[in-house]
């Protein structure tokens, strides 16, 4: 009994054995430790496997036993018999000050020996890297949500921890990634404003700015030389607040720098001839939770995904499907991934959605060259170039234009909630084209571009309002099958 005893107590991170332990990435990450952790009716938690990070040795050596039963004792009362594996996956953000150490818990149901368990996986962190990690918290928990769903599905094979290790060090470098080249101060010297002389084309900025508001200020920008690259994306920061600067990134001059899903800003070198269509998977794409704008300024091309309401209703699809493919390990990728049959516009060239894509064509045709003209946008351009690029007063004008923004995205949702409150049958299908139209006039948003605008900015400051406005397509296409079905 007393060696039992011993085992359990003596945590330190010699303890843990050798085949129980792997490595993080070497680049520089806020986790200090990526700790499993597994419910055991007999012992209680226990740990699986921990993979140490570069700054491991920092950690008090108690701390690994330590999180893996914090984290799961209080889950003891999760005991609903009707939940399979993958069918919830809890976050939760521990601080444990003693310790000084913070942890994102991912609580989930796996397998064990082929039988249903009650798993944790730990993000572990130094208490004074908080600050720094929290701006990036609903990107790493998007993010490791679908890691866990992964490895749900990997528990069903052999091997199911090496495999799934390759995963947890692509999570962590993708969050080193980010960090590669933060927005930070961004000054106006570094922008498209930094003098009288227009750097960009009037048409090709106000396009990109168009576009780029019209996406919830979520755009890839592209290139084939980083100085453009770099000063549009400082240009189109501007619109962001400091918080979203904090998950976007500048372009560098390295091949390893991918595309990352759900960054606000990000840039993208090119190699000579290409578009970024191959940098940029589609299916990652509509994994983001926002639309998303592409802009290449070597080629002067502007394209975006759906709005809003579409994209989401395409992305809830796309999720269901790739978790179904994750949980069976044993179904066809053609049954489980199956697009909808339509056709899209790439990049300025037709092009059809296969009928059964492969992993690298799956939804690739999500963009579309656009032409949206903003007042709004135009009046901006005219206004702002027409006054000094000194003391701050264009950096003062660009802050008025933001509040502008936010001001009739205020009023529009004021004024929807008002309409709404009227209506006695439900939103679902969203507002009349009259109510709409009166709504455009109240606002002088005729001009479509316009619209999109205050609507897109609304989005950001009440999600859902795109739904609440102009319905929800899978919705609509219900109640059209419905209709059709009683004919």
């Amino acid at each position: 009994m007393s060696v039992v005893l011993k085992e359990v107590t003596e945590s330190g991170l010699e303890a843990i054995p050798e085949h129980r332990r792997s490595k993080l990435p070497q680049a520089y990450t806020f986790f200090s430790a990526v700790v499993l952790s597994v419910w055991d009716n007999i012992l209680g938690p226990q740990v699986h496997h921990v993979w140490f990070g570069a700054t491991s040795g920092d950690l008090q050596p108690d701390i690994v036993h330590y999180v893996s039963s914090h984290t799961l004792n209080g889950e003891i009362v999760r005991t609903d018999l009707r939940e399979k594996p993958g069918d919830r996956i809890s976050a939760k953000l521990f601080v444990f000050a003693e310790k000084r150490v913070c942890v994102t818990a991912f609580i989930f149901k796996g397998y064990a020996k082929s039988a249903p368990c009650l798993f944790s996986l730990c993000l572990v962190m130094m208490l004074d890297q908080l600050p720094s990690y929290l701006p990036l918290h609903d990107l790493c928990e998007a993010k490791m949500q679908i890691c866990v769903t992964k490895l749900i599905g990997m528990q069903k094979k052999e091997m199911a921890i090496s495999r799934f290790s390759k995963t947890i060090q692509e999570f962590v470098q993708s969050i080193s990634n980010i960090t590669l080249a933060p927005l930070s101060n961004v000054k106006l010297q570094s922008t498209a404003f930094q003098a009288s002389v227009e750097i960009f084309e009037r048409d090709f900025l106000k396009r990109c700015i168009t576009s780029h508001l019209q996406t919830c200020c979520c755009t890839i920008v592209v290139g084939e030389t980083i100085e453009p690259v770099n000063m549009m994306i400082s240009t189109l920061a501007l619109f962001l607040s400091p918080t979203e600067r904090q998950r976007s990134r500048y372009a560098v001059d390295t091949s390893d720098l991918i595309y990352e899903s759900d960054l606000f800003l990000q840039g993208l070198l090119l190699e000579r001839g290409e578009t970024g269509h191959k940098q940029i998977p589609g299916h990652e794409v509509v994994r983001t939770k926002l639309p998303s704008t592409l802009i290449n300024v070597t080629r002067f091309a502007v394209e975006q995904t759906n709005p809003s309401h579409k994209h989401h209703a395409m992305r809830d699809d796309f999720l269901a499907l790739e978790h179904n493919l994750m949980m069976e390990p044993g179904m066809r990728r053609e049954s489980a991934l199956r697009p909808p049959d339509t056709s899209k516009t790439v990049l300025g060239s037709k092009a059809t959605l296969p009928a059964v894509p492969d992993s690298n064509n799956f939804y690739k045709n999500v963009f579309h060259e656009t032409y949206d003209q903003s007042k709004l946008v135009q009046d901006f351009l005219m206004e702002v170039f027409q006054l000094l690029p000194a003391c701050g007063v264009r950096e003062a004008y660009i802050s008025q234009f933001v509040r502008l923004l936010q001001r009739k995205s205020l009023a529009l949702i004021k004024y929807v909630e008002a309409e709404s409150s009227r209506l006695d049958h439900p939103l679902e299908p969203g507002l009349s084209r009259d109510i709409i139209k009166k709504l455009k006039r109240a606002l002088s948003l005729e001009i479509e571009g316009d619209f999109k605008i205050i609507l897109a900015t609304a989005e950001k400051l009440q999600p859902g309002m795109f739904l609440h406005l102009l319905g929800d397509p899978a919705a609509q296409c219900r109640k059209v099958q419905e209709e059709l079905e009683v004919l």
